[in-house]
C-alpha cells in the first residue's frame, strides 16, 4: 500500500490474520486500496474467533467449488452430446457458456486466487471480462442454433461485431 499513484502495484492478496488481543483495547489498523473489483468500494472485514472464520472461509470456498465444478460437469455433458450428435450445434454452444461461466465464477470468486496465489492480477481481470463476454457470445449462438435460423441475418451480424468489437477492447 502506498499514498502515491507511482507506489501502488495493482495485486489480488487473500489472507487471514490472527492475533491474541493481549489488552482490553486493541487497536486494528487495516490498509487497503481504493478498488476491489468484485464487491465495490468495500470489502467485508471479519472479526471473531479464529476457528470461525477459518470455517466459514472454507465454507465459501467449497461453495464456490461445487458451483464451478457443477458448471464443468455440465460442459463436459454436452460436449459429449455435441460429440455424439454433431449437427446439432447447440450442444456445444451451451458446453462453451457453462465453461466460460465456470471460469468466469472461478476468477470473481476467491478459488483460482487460492489455488494459484502468485497469478497477475492484470491477468486474472483479463481472463475474467473475456470469459464473461464469451459466456454472452455462446448464449448468443446457443439461442441462434434452437432457433434454427428463424431470426434475422442482420440481428446476428450485430451480435458478431459486437463480440468482435469487446474482445479487441478486452484482449
Amino acid at each position: 500500500v502506498s499514498n502515491t499513484p507511482e507506489g501502488f502495484l495493482p495485486k489480488t492478496i487473500l489472507y487471514n490474520v490472527s492475533f491474541l488481543a493481549d489488552r482490553a483495547e486493541t487497536e486494528i489498523v487495516i490498509q487497503r486500496a481504493h478498488f476491489n473489483h468484485v464487491r465495490g468500494y468495500y470489502v467485508k472485514v471479519y472479526l471473531g474467533e479464529a476457528s470461525r472464520i477459518a470455517q466459514m472461509e472454507k465454507g465459501m470456498f467449497m461453495r464456490e467449488g461445487l458451483i464451478a465444478g457443477a458448471l464443468i460437469a455440465i460442459a463436459i455433458f454436452f460436449f459429449g452430446m455435441f460429440l455424439f450428435y454433431s449437427n446439432r450445434h447447440s450442444f456445444l454452444w451451451f458446453a462453451l457458456a457453462c465453461f466460460s461461466t465456470a471460469l468466469q465464477n472461478a476468477i470473481y470468486s476467491k478459488s483460482i486466487i487460492t489455488i494459484f496465489p502468485n497469478l497477475p492480477w492484470f491477468l486474472g481481470h483479463k481472463i475474467e471480462y473475456i470469459s464473461l463476454i464469451a459466456y454472452f457470445f455462446f448464449m448468443f449462438l446457443y439461442a441462434f442454433s434452437m432457433l434454427e435460423g428463424k431470426t434475422n441475418r442482420w440481428l446476428r451480424w450485430v451480435g458478431y461485431v459486437f463480440f468482435i468489437g469487446s474482445m479487441a477492447v478486452y484482449a
